[in-house]
């Protein structure tokens, strides 16, 4: 039979009991690095208490930081007013603009051509290839009827601001036709019925004596005749887009108006540290009882480690749990009285039963009722000599019949390892915190390799 079991399943129930029993340990470890780090805050904080030096940086930290926070806040107060401002802007635009109150489902568009003629067509120096006199004046004539001075007169007359009235006059590039002469300016006015789309372009026509005059006195003699009138309704995408891009603006400008909004609430004034004896010994016991937890969990975590991995004989249902021996008894050769916590632990645990609570003669009756009758028995293991002889002792008085050989160690005692060939059968005694699994692994197969019989195990247990 193999005996190395290097697969070990971990015992959950074992492993708290294991950590539990280093109370001691974790106790003092954690009352050492709770007065070490509450002692040193205590030193440090009592320190700045009376120092000059200290009381000014602090002073000037919180100057620097409270400096920041202005700054922040009027940063974003601005932000907010600016928005808020532009929300209002918008909202007037949107309830004044002619363009944003027409139907893009029934929209109405009045055009003229505006037909320009002059003596003599010739090229123009500097204007480009192909161009002429008669298209600076068609320029000329696009640029004066969307000029301020032509939509503030023409906007009198139709009662609408010259701004507002600009977004309902569009006038593209002049176009040429092969049985022209002269450039047309084409002048598309958008409303929301005929009759008002009318209006706007007499208004305008009205102007055109006036801008001719002009044009003429700068630029030369020229004909000007307005042709091709039209009257169109239709469906303006173009125009609910525009629509559309000004409703989404809004939306933008109400976002960026919450987002400030927040931003400037989660602002919060620094505070001016008041440094005081108090305030250092609260300080010193936080950090007192960091350093308490911390030093517990450091020896919890120390103790998990070390029975995850480590070689040691734990408990006695540890050792039955992993080699499959039978456990002929669990004995505590410590007599000394013990504290209500171990005790504690002891029952909880079931184990620590010592010589005067029975532990020997319950061990003696089970390895009795196993050994052969007149036997030679071989009681060998790593528990130690004195554990040795305390378990001998009590088996020469539970087996009168029987012989009873002691041994230590069947892989290092001369006297184990002789009377192993010359017994009956073996007895195991071993130490918890002692034995090591892989020394009873390696004794183990020692007495299977010469087929002698196994009774069992002892565990002494403290």
């Amino acid at each position: 039979m193999n005996y190395e079991n290097k697969d070990r399943e971990l015992n959950l129930k074992a492993l708290c009991f294991c950590v539990a029993r280093k109370w001691k340990r974790m106790l003092v470890v954690a009352v050492a690095l709770a007065l070490a780090l509450g002692g040193y805050r205590g030193w440090k904080g009592m320190s700045a208490v009376t120092d000059p030096q200290v009381l000014a940086q602090q002073q000037a930290v919180y100057e620097e930081n409270y400096a920041k926070y202005q700054a922040q806040v009027t940063a974003l107060n601005t932000k907010i007013s600016q928005v808020q401002e532009d929300i209002r802007n918008h909202g007037v635009y949107m309830e004044e603009s002619v363009l944003m109150g027409i139907d893009y489902r029934n929209t109405w568009t009045v055009s003229v051509d505006l037909y320009i003629e002059t003596q003599e067509n010739t090229s123009v120096s500097g204007a480009g290839e192909g161009y002429t006199k008669a298209d600076v004046i068609a320029d000329a004539y696009r640029n004066m009827m969307v000029s301020n001075r032509v939509l503030e007169k023409a906007g009198e007359s139709v009662d609408i601001a010259p701004q507002y009235l600009s977004e309902l006059i569009s006038i593209p590039l002049p176009v040429y036709h092969e049985y022209q002469e002269g450039p047309l300016v084409t002048v598309l006015i958008r409303s929301g019925d005929a009759e008002s789309a009318q209006k706007i372009l007499d208004a305008l026509l009205d102007c055109l004596d006036t801008i001719q005059t002009e044009i003429t006195d700068t630029m030369g003699k020229h004909t000007l005749s307005t042709v091709n009138t039209g009257v169109t309704a239709m469906v303006d995408e173009e125009l609910a887009d525009l629509q559309e891009a000004a409703a989404d603006r809004l939306l933008v400008y109400t976002n960026y108006l919450e987002e400030y909004r927040y931003a400037l609430g989660l602002l919060s004034a620094p505070s001016m540290p008041v440094l005081s004896t108090g305030g250092a010994v609260k300080s010193a016991v936080k950090y007192a009882v960091v350093g308490f937890l911390g030093g517990a969990f450091l020896v919890a975590a120390v103790a998990c480690v070390s029975f995850a991995i480590g070689d040691k004989v734990y408990s006695a249902e540890e050792l039955k749990s992993r080699f499959g021996v039978t456990v002929l008894g669990k004995v505590s050769l410590n007599n000394k009285k013990r504290c209500c916590i171990d005790r504690l632990l002891d029952r909880l645990e079931d184990r620590g039963k010592t010589e005067k609570q029975g532990a020997l003669a319950v061990m003696g009756a089970n390895v009795a009722n196993h050994c052969p009758e007149n036997a030679t028995l071989l009681v060998a293991g790593t528990a130690g000599e004195a554990g040795m002889e305390k378990i001998v002792e009590a088996l020469t008085r539970a087996l009168p019949g029987a012989s009873v050989i002691s041994g230590g160690s069947l892989l290092e005692s001369l006297p184990a390892i002789e009377g192993l060939s010359k017994c009956d059968a073996v007895l195991l005694v071993e130490r918890c915190s002692l034995s090591r699994y892989s020394q009873i692994g390696a004794q183990l197969e020692a007495v299977d390799g010469i087929n002698k019989k196994l009774l069992g195990c002892v565990v002494l247990e403290k």
